[in-house]
């Protein structure tokens, strides 16, 4: 019987940048990773593994695993101008953004006008005694 290696789906983690842990499983002879690591498991950061393990009788398995650990994304919001006062008819631009340590980013703006509606004084009117 051919030794069984098994290293599981790749591995995807977002939010997360904590390193795993990748095991071959017991019952072989050798381990070798792509790593240079002869041990049973490795710890892994981002990165593409392979691991060849031999059993007792020179058998030879091999497995691959990607492991992605993303840091996941942080948003910030600007005014401009950054504070007031603000008064009627200035423009308030909002400018948000999102990134990660990856290349994925987003914008997004809105405008908003500083306003105020006349208050409505109907039937607000004083009556003589």
């Amino acid at each position: 019987m051919s030794p069984q290696v098994d290293l599981g789906p790749d591995i995807l983690h977002c939010g997360n940048t904590t390193p795993v842990t990748l095991d071959a499983g017991t019952g072989q002879n050798t381990y070798l990773w792509s790593t240079g690591a002869t041990t049973q498991s490795i710890v892994a950061t981002t990165g593409e593994y392979w691991v060849k393990t031999t059993d007792i009788n020179g058998c030879e398995d091999y497995d691959r695993i990607t492991v992605t650990l993303n840091p996941g994304i942080t948003a910030s919001y600007t005014a401009n101008p950054s504070s007031g006062p603000y008064h009627v008819g200035n423009t308030i631009t909002f400018t948000s953004t999102t990134s990660n340590s990856g290349s994925q980013r987003a914008f997004m703006t809105t405008n908003l006008l500083v306003r105020t509606d006349p208050p409505k004084n109907e039937g607000l009117a004083r009556r003589g005694s």
